[in-house]
């Protein structure tokens, strides 16, 4: 009687194994970690700056409009107890 294998043995087969597939998405999640961090510190940095630059605008608008009313005044008083000065 003649007896026939169950399965053909092993040849080369082409593919990925298990382990390796598990090793490129673990490699794959730490760089994408980095990324991440790099990409949040980046947006971080760039709202940070916008407050500032938004911060800096406002007090540019005020010190103009106080260099305009000087400049328009035709004459200042000092208040009492240096509280101040009057422009008219």
């Amino acid at each position: 009687m003649k007896s026939f294998p169950l399965r053909a043995p092993l040849q080369a087969e082409s593919g990925f194994s298990l382990v390796e597939l598990i090793i490129t998405m673990v490699v794959m999640g730490i760089v994408m970690t980095g990324l991440v961090n790099i990409f949040t510190s980046g947006e971080r940095a760039s709202a940070d700056a916008t407050a500032r630059m938004q911060s800096q605008q406002g007090i540019r608008v005020a010190f103009d409009r106080l260099e305009y009313d000087a400049r328009c005044a035709s004459n200042a008083t000092l208040l009492s107890s240096g509280a101040g000065v009057a422009l008219t």
